[in-house]
């Protein structure tokens, strides 16, 4: 049981890790405004939080790393 926490921790972290500080950031702000927000108010700070994502180049630098990694190949 142990070890299949620290398993999932590590998996958690890596995740985490893996993503950019603006992401974390910004994810982070909008968990803090999810605890206290009525439920459409939540939804629009979701959605916006998304559009300010964008606003940096984080996205698109991430996602182009992504497309550039090696492929394996599925034959």
């Amino acid at each position: 049981a142990a070890t299949d926490l620290n398993v999932a921790t590590l998996e958690w972290v890596q995740a985490i890790s893996a993503a950019g500080p603006a992401a974390i950031r910004l994810q982070k702000r909008l968990t803090r405004q999810w605890d206290t927000a009525p439920l459409q108010d939540a939804i629009r700070a979701g959605i916006q939080t998304f559009a300010d994502a964008y606003e940096t180049d984080e996205p698109q630098r991430l996602m182009q790393g992504f497309l550039d990694r090696p492929r394996r190949n599925s034959d």
